[in-house]
């Protein structure tokens, strides 16, 4: 297991835009801040057609130069990349990725910074490996102009995958002691958990003292360098000149602190406002059905994460952070997968919760004008008027208790959408069973569907709504498993 903690400039990732000079065609120079992730690329640069390289076929490419470098590496004419802001920034230096795939990387990088036309320092860097931190302290750049002017090996073009503003540290297991993540999705997102991560750090260097800042990025590995999520730092505490506890939350999370305003929409996109909600701050991964859904009704003033819970729940999407640095929004799979008795700990057990008798769903309509229940939007009023949507149990027995679910402040659900949302939430609650369990991890994620055994010789089968992963030499976590909890005969 590992941890990527960035001492960053935080939100200079979002803030920075990207020109350059010398990139060819396939370049988007827009990922650089946030990492291209480009794997080994088999081209036709000497030493570059290698087993296990993938062929090009479309693969997200940040920065590759169109020409190629001379027999000494030189780089005629010099590649340069241009990062400018709209906002002040402070970092310890500028850290890159070059072609970490295939190790290559540029020996020669200058650096200059600039508060608006006003110069403030330089710098020639001499890189030797493929990640490599250019380490100078500015403070308030707004600009920077970077120079690439040799390869590492001759003949080769340039290749950036990425560009973080300050140092990026990596934490190993011989250094972490009480990983713990936890990660939850709530299957028709009548409420936005948060995934979380939890890590006390006993760090080998002593002579660096770590600050910890609120929402600097910390990325999550597993035992197999499978990435867990990202994450960005909440809060810390210091022990001692080494020790540090350490707990962050993730996109979801940090998109509570900040307020959304509100608005009326009409048959507005559904992915267009979600990207409008996320600010800029963080990707957006949709599944494409969704990105076409639209979305009509009234939003009120609410922080961004509640915002995205009110869509996400009135188009039957899921939005959640787990094993991705973007935030996805995407249906629930309809597959079972089997978890396999040999990964499944001793001590499971399967808890019934009480039927629900009915389930009752409010839509809202908003027409220009006034009435008794008016809402002013932008100067604009609107009459509010409401129906409701009932579903029956036709399971209850004369001797079950009343047990309502109702559903009263989701404004985004209309008369149009109505009776399909109420047959969602309906759904859910009429699967009453959640089994509880250890496994040891191998691709499960929250919101998976999975069938595993139950410890009356059953089988539970339906969606993990909660892992907490205990990070070790294996991955292990305990989850919650909602569906329906079966004696096989």
């Amino acid at each position: 297991m590992r941890l990527i903690y960035k001492d960053v400039a935080v939100g200079a990732d979002a803030d920075a835009a990207v020109t350059g000079t010398g990139a060819d065609s396939r370049s988007d120079l827009s990922l650089l801040p946030f990492d291209a992730g480009t794997p080994a690329i088999a081209t036709l640069e000497p030493g570059l057609w290698k087993s296990g390289y993938s062929v090009y076929n479309g693969q997200d490419i940040g920065f590759w130069s169109t020409a190629l470098s001379g027999s000494t590496g030189a780089l005629s004419p010099a590649p340069t990349l241009t990062i400018t802001f709209t906002e002040s920034y402070t970092s310890k230096g500028i850290y890159f990725d070059f072609d970490v795939g295939t190790g290559d990387y540029c020996s020669t990088v200058y650096i200059r910074w600039y508060k608006g036309t006003s110069f403030l320092a330089s710098q020639t860097f001499y890189p030797d490996s493929a990640s490599y931190f250019c380490e100078k302290t500015v403070s308030g750049y707004d600009k920077v102009f970077c120079t690439f002017r040799k390869t590492s090996k001759p003949y080769r073009r340039l290749k950036i995958n990425a560009i973080c503003f300050g140092v990026v540290r990596n934490f190993g297991g011989d250094e972490l002691k009480s990983v713990r993540i936890l990660q939850e999705v709530n299957p028709i997102s009548t409420e936005l958990a948060s995934n979380t991560l939890d890590f006390t750090l006993e760090s080998k260097n002593e002579d660096i003292s770590y600050v910890f800042s609120v929402k600097q990025p910390i990325e999550a590995y597993g035992s197999d360098n499978a990435l867990l999520g990202a994450f960005y730092v909440d809060s810390s505490r210091r022990f001692s000149r080494t020790r540090y506890q350490v707990a962050c939350t993730d996109a979801v999370g940090v998109l509570g602190d900040s307020d959304f305003p509100e608005a009326m929409y009409a048959g507005k996109n559904a992915k267009e406002l979600i990207t409008s909600i996320l600010g800029g701050h963080y990707q957006l991964e949709m599944n494409e059905a969704l990105a076409s859904k639209t979305v009509t009704g009234y939003l009120p003033q609410l922080t961004r994460r509640e915002a995205l819970q009110q869509v996400c729940f009135a188009i039957g999407a899921v939005a959640d952070t787990s094993n991705s640095k973007a935030v996805k929004v995407f249906s629930l799979p309809t597959a079972v997968t089997a978890i396999p008795d040999r990964r499944q700990y001793t001590g499971a057990s399967v808890e019934t919760s009480a039927i629900t008798t009915a389930v009752e769903v409010t839509a809202h309509t908003y027409t220009q004008g006034s009435g008794d229940d008016t809402v002013t939007v932008n100067g604009v009023s609107y009459a509010h008027t409401t129906s409701v949507v009932r579903i029956e149990n036709p399971k209850v027995q004369p001797s079950d208790r009343p047990n309502v679910v109702q559903i009263t402040d989701a404004t985004l659900v209309n008369a149009g959408n109505a009776a399909e949302v109420a047959q969602r939430v309906f759904d859910y609650y009429d699967q009453r069973d959640t089994l509880r369990a250890k496994i040891k991890v191998d691709r499960e994620v929250c919101g998976g569907r999975h069938s595993i055994s139950t410890p009356f010789g059953g089988t539970a089968r339906g969606v993990i709504t909660s892992m907490n992963l205990i990070l070790s030499n294996i991955t292990a976590a305990d989850i919650q498993l909602h569906g329906v909890a079966e004696d096989d005969t």
